[in-house]
């Protein structure tokens, strides 16, 4: 305990690292389940789903760096000015599991539409790699300790494509994707700090629906 009084780690050097495979996976599993709907590809994106589900150990060390980080910030003396930075931080940690499980959802959905050789609008694919960007930009911003307005930007943006795919989406399982790509920009938002009423309205209004 006195050395870590005396000598406390960086915390956020152990977020970043701790999170990082977190969102590498989440993010390149998005970005390959666009690929599979381009190419139309099922097994590519059931593929991408078995990837997701093994997430579970890199999750469990995020939520282990986040207590212990937490933990320096309130003993530490040297550490105290981190606090603000690690609690913005643990909006985005506390969400990681739920942004993972919006990926498999994702993917699965992704799975039986091919399987079902249903047209699938291309907007969704360019939507799932900016949902992919917004995610890194995220973990940049909040391990750099600024505001996540670019995060917040990229996954709104999104939408703009959600929306032209719902327009055009007929099947059941397209339809479903373009929802789930709706529910994965919220908690994006939610995880950069937004309470999930304004992160849901403004998903909302950016899609096109009235708040």
């Amino acid at each position: 305990m006195v050395v870590t009084l005396l000598f406390p780690v960086n915390p956020m050097r152990v977020l970043n690292r701790a999170a990082t495979p977190v969102v590498q996976l989440t993010s390149a599993e998005l970005r390959t389940i666009a690929t599979a709907l381009d190419e139309g590809d099922a097994e590519q994106a059931t593929t991408s789903l078995q990837r997701l589900q093994e997430a579970g150990p890199d999750l469990a060390r995020l939520s282990q760096a986040l207590d212990g980080a937490k933990e320096v910030v309130s003993l530490a003396p040297a550490r105290w000015l981190r606090r603000q930075d690690v609690e913005q931080f643990a909006h985005f940690a506390e969400h990681a599991p739920r942004l993972i499980g919006d990926a498999q959802d994702l993917a699965r959905t992704s799975a039986t539409a091919l399987q079902y050789d249903e047209a699938v609008p291309s907007e969704l694919s360019t939507t799932l790699r900016q949902l992919a960007d917004a995610n890194e930009q995220l973990r940049a911003e909040r391990v750099s300790g600024r505001d996540p307005q670019r995060a917040r930007a990229t996954a709104l943006a999104a939408m703009h494509g959600a929306r032209m795919a719902g327009d055009v989406a007929s099947g059941r399982f397209s339809q479903a994707l373009v929802t789930q790509t709706r529910v994965t920009a919220s908690d994006l938002l939610r995880a950069s700090g937004l309470d999930p009423e304004t992160a849901n309205r403004q998903t909302r209004e950016r899609y096109g629906e009235s708040a």
